[in-house]
């Protein structure tokens, strides 16, 4: 015959983990599970780096408590930024535009690059709505230095810096400096440190 099954999650602010409920559905001639799940609390898109922490890959799951924005697009890179950090998409078929906002639950797999996190892909569909190009902070040199693992994966505007070096043409290392503060960038791409933000 037919039958209703109910389950009531009590949800509360702070939930840290998924909460899952399963049942074994016995019919007349076969037997099947079904599994309803609750995503855990909204977080963001700092949660992503304690999950990813293999240089190869890595599952990740969250569910953005405010939309991540887009905030550079270049070829197979998409910055993906909300007001706690953050993470490279690193997917020739990405599909996204500057502005872009991204929100609710993101899942996928990605990597450690170099300390930068890089989604590889996203196995799920989130809610993506266009908008507005984002205002990118300006910052000095100074202040990455100070506080590299923040800006480490932003996209950040810096006025009044020089190229000082070019190490080496075969490793695409340069040196840029300002105020007596130096930083090398590494860039994957052939100009040196400014075609490809993976730096």
């Amino acid at each position: 015959g037919n039958g209703t099954i109910e389950i009531t999650f009590d949800a509360y602010e702070g939930d840290t983990e998924n909460r899952t409920a399963e049942f074994l559905v016995i019919g007349e001639t076969t037997n099947f599970t079904v599994v309803l799940t609750q995503m855990k609390s909204p977080t963001t898109i700092a949660e992503i780096y304690p999950q990813i922490t293999s240089t190869s890959s890595s599952t990740f799951s969250v569910n953005l408590k405010e939309p991540a924005v887009v905030t550079y697009v270049n070829g197979n890179n998409a910055f993906i930024e909300d007001k706690t950090g953050g993470i490279l998409y690193y997917n020739k078929s990405h599909g996204l535009k500057v502005g872009d906002r991204i929100s609710g639950v993101v899942e996928g797999t990605g990597k450690d690059y170099s300390k930068l996190i890089e989604i590889l892909s996203i196995t799920n569909d989130p809610k993506v709505e266009s908008g507005a190009a984002p205002e990118y902070p300006e910052v000095t040199l100074a202040d990455i230095l100070d506080n590299y693992d923040r800006y480490m994966s932003c996209v950040v505007k810096i006025k009044g810096i020089k190229v000082t070096d070019v190490f080496s043409n075969s490793d695409r290392n340069v040196k840029f400096t300002q105020e007596g503060k130096n930083i090398a960038l590494v860039s994957d791409a052939g100009t040196p440190g400014i075609s490809d933000p993976r730096c």
